[in-house]
């Protein structure tokens, strides 16, 4: 067993290998040799054949062998073996010309060349497994050193090569889609539906209310199914960008990692580069203008009356503080136009400071005939007055501040302010704002940094009486007051 295994040599044992055989036929059949010892003499009928045993040797009659047949699949992993360690720069493990000649019946010698034809029949005829394969595909950078490019084993490796790149072996087991082309969705995580985090319990499950268990809307889980998957289109999946389900040569199979990630990068830039395209298709220019007023909802009244609550607890200039207010009706104001004038001037603060613009809510008080015109048109430069701290609009952070510039009236603007480069000095000269501490609020010196999001009506012991009162105001708050543009409906293209 020794000698067939390679780890002893003829020299070193006394006696002919045959002779041996011989005797250890005779033993066998005295039955000196256990049934484990048997087994492994068995698994050395290749090498017996390779030595110049034959079926009708004692041996092999004693072992019931017969040698005349060779094993294939043993040949195969020989010449696998041996190919591999090749290209490895392993020379020790050798190959016969038996074996070779087992696969490659035109083959003369055992050289690289012909192992190469060998394996790549085993590899047509599908002998052997995808593992080895798949071992092979990785060492396909070798081929070119050992004169390979155009032999017979490359084309019998390519359908297990990447169909993108054609050199490097394919990813089978690390797609997603396992091969198939079908990708779950990441959007959906595969459900097909958009489940947004529940507004009732802010994703939780549970209920705000001690009387349920769980949140009434979600029924406990926290989202709620709203519709199908843009995505994914409702389907659950979407194709898989890392696989190619209709290669030149072989089956549906994954990109290496490599064109993966170029495919993957290349999904997102098509992406990315569509976005603006689609924006300017929607809408080509600034939109229309006009205003819509509407009554705002609960929620929104209750953000609200919290934002008021807060703000007032905060200490006056002067060290005093007040109370005793309160948000009673509020209005949510929509300008599309003076919207996209805000958000131009953010991106290009943004650009300008290399950081996104603070943003800040701050209360503006005005006459009560002033706060239609406002919202419709935005804050006009021309009509300032009493420029104390440079020109601007003022906006405080406490309510109570802005009580007084009501002139009376009853009701007042909630606005959003970005801050970009405050100004070095009280003149408001060199930034575009100002914060004025000892009285409490800033000086926002540009118009398009300011949009008008709410009309709030409070009830204050500090308002005093005798204050305006608008007609024109109360009729427009009364019902849903808009001036905005009829949409325009496309006509559909004729046949």
């Amino acid at each position: 067993a020794g000698i067939l295994n390679g780890a002893l040599n003829e020299s070193d044992v006394d006696g002919s290998f045959p002779g041996m055989c011989d005797t250890l036929a005779a033993g066998i059949n005295r039955d000196m040799i256990p049934a484990q010892g048997l087994d492994t003499l068995r698994g050395f009928a290749e090498e017996m054949r390779n030595r110049g045993l034959s079926s009708s040797s004692a041996i092999a009659m004693a072992l019931n062998l017969d040698l005349g047949k060779p094993n294939k699949k043993r040949a195969a992993q020989r010449i696998f073996t041996y190919f591999q360690g090749k290209l490895r720069g392993d020379a020790s493990q050798g190959v016969s010309i038996s074996d070779i000649v087992v696969w490659n019946e035109g083959a003369t010698e055992n050289s690289l060349s012909a192992a190469g034809q060998a394996l790549a029949k085993i590899i047509r005829d599908g002998v052997m497994p995808p593992g080895p394969i798949q071992e092979l595909c990785a060492l396909f950078h070798e081929f070119s050193t050992y004169d390979l490019l155009g032999s017979p084993l490359e084309s019998s490796l390519i359908p297990w090569l990447c169909p993108r790149c054609k050199f490097n072996p394919c990813e089978v087991f690390r797609c997603e889609c396992k091969g198939n082309g079908k990708a779950p969705c990441a959007s959906c995580d595969g459900s097909g539906k958009f489940k947004p985090d529940c507004r009732g319990c802010n994703g939780t499950g549970q209920a705000t209310n001690p009387r349920h268990r769980h949140c009434p809307i979600c029924g406990g889980r926290g989202t709620k199914t709203v519709g199908d998957c843009r995505d994914c289109q409702g389907l659950g999946w979407v194709q898989c960008v890392r696989c190619e389900t209709q290669p030149e040569i072989g089956a549906p199979r994954p990109f290496c990692i490599r064109c993966a990630q170029e495919a993957v990068e290349a999904v997102a830039k098509a992406k990315q580069e569509a976005k603006p395209r689609q924006q300017q298709i929607r809408q080509e220019g600034p939109p229309p203008k006009g205003v819509s007023i509407e009554r705002c909802n609960r929620a929104e009244l209750t953000r609200l009356q919290n934002l008021w609550s807060e703000r007032e607890s905060q200490q006056l200039p002067g060290g005093h503080r007040c109370g005793g207010a309160e948000v009673l009706e509020a209005w949510k104001v929509d300008n599309p136009f003076l919207a996209c004038q805000f958000k131009s001037r953010r991106q290009k603060l943004k650009d300008d400071l290399n950081r996104a613009a603070d943003r800040l809510e701050g209360f503006h008080g005005t006459a009560p005939d002033n706060v239609i015109p406002i919202c419709s048109s935005g804050f006009d430069s021309g009509r300032r007055c009493g420029q104390v701290y440079g020109a601007g609009e003022y906006f405080a952070k406490n309510p109570h501040v802005s009580v007084g510039y009501c002139r009376g009236g009853e009701y007042m603007l909630v606005c959003q302010l970005t801050l970009g480069k405050s100004s070095s000095s009280p003149e408001n000269r060199d930034g575009d704002h100002i914060w004025v501490p000892e009285h409490g609020y800033y000086v926002i010196k540009q118009p398009d940094q300011v949009l008008v999001q709410y009309i709030i009506k409070y009830a204050s012991s500090n308002r005093g009486g005798g204050g305006q009162f608008s007609a024109s105001l109360e009729r427009s708050l009364a019902t849903a007051y808009s001036t905005k543009p009829p949409p325009q409906v496309k006509q559909p293209p004729r046949p």
